[in-house]
């Protein structure tokens, strides 16, 4: 009996480790495209006037495009003039539960000045990636060579090393890169990034506050600094396709002139 029971417990113990799924390491795939482009997507031509505007691919060709030329107008207006107004508080106390951070950025122009641009836009070439509709606009009447039409695929670019700064005297660059899975935002984000590192590199008017409390050391420190940007161009970008596993996201690098 004792010899019955110890067979059929080495059977039960055989069929329960059968029945385990086998351990495995998940692997996430990771791929990173160069898409075809036209020209003007890497290289805006020389004149100040072009911008680029960004929308989802749709049916109605019509509103898809006003999408683009809307983002292309606030796109202008915030580069032509805007303000950046970043507010920043930290609270530290002996006490951890009580520290805390609060950061609040916001980059705007003029909502009247994007209107007018907005009106006075016209489409100048248009091209598709994935499931978005790139459309490069202007205010004049001016045509871009056919050369600025052509698709091309580069190889990622020399001008990007990293997110910097320079300062070349009469004018100052910023170089930034940011991501997101619609390219809409990641377009979006890359520019106000640029538009926020230079308003810090010419931040002014900081304030700070030390406040002492009884035998807590308690440090308040407030910054808000508000700054006029003017004369912003994008000059060149670069967008790289992502694809996670199943998902496909986008990386945009820019380079941002504003002329002193």
């Amino acid at each position: 009996m004792y010899k019955l029971l110890l067979l059929l417990l080495i059977i039960s113990i055989g069929f329960g480790c059968a029945s385990q799924k086998p351990l495995y390491k998940e692997t996430i795939f990771h791929k990173m495209e160069y898409i075809q482009v036209p020209l003007w997507v890497y290289n805006l031509p020389a004149q100040k006037d072009y911008v680029i505007g960004i929308s989802t691919k749709s049916f109605d060709e019509e509103a898809m495009r006003d999408a683009a030329r809307q983002m292309a107008a606030v796109m202008k207006s915030r580069n032509t003039g805007s303000y950046t107004i970043e507010k920043f508080a930290i609270t530290t106390t002996t006490d951890i539960i009580k520290d805390g951070k609060s950061v609040f950025k916001l980059n705007v122009g003029s909502p009247e000045e994007a209107e007018r641009i907005y009106n006075s836009l016209h489409l100048v070439d248009e091209a598709y990636l994935y499931d978005f509709y790139l459309g490069l606009f202007s205010e004049s009447q001016t045509e871009i060579t056919e050369s600025y039409k052509e698709k091309r695929i580069f190889n990622f670019p020399d001008w990007y090393t990293k997110d910097q700064i320079i300062d070349e005297g009469n004018i100052i660059i910023s170089y930034v890169s940011d991501r997101s899975y619609n390219l809409v935002a990641a377009w979006e984000k890359t520019a106000e990034k640029a538009r926020f590192e230079l308003a810090k590199y010419l931040e002014k008017d900081i304030q700070g506050a030390l406040i002492s409390e009884d035998e807590d050391i308690d440090k308040r420190i407030a910054i808000e600094s508000t700054m006029k940007l003017v004369n912003m161009q994008i000059k060149r970008s670069f967008i790289v396709t992502e694809i996670y596993d199943s998902l496909i996201g986008y990386k945009v690098y820019l380079e941002m002139e504003m002329k002193k």
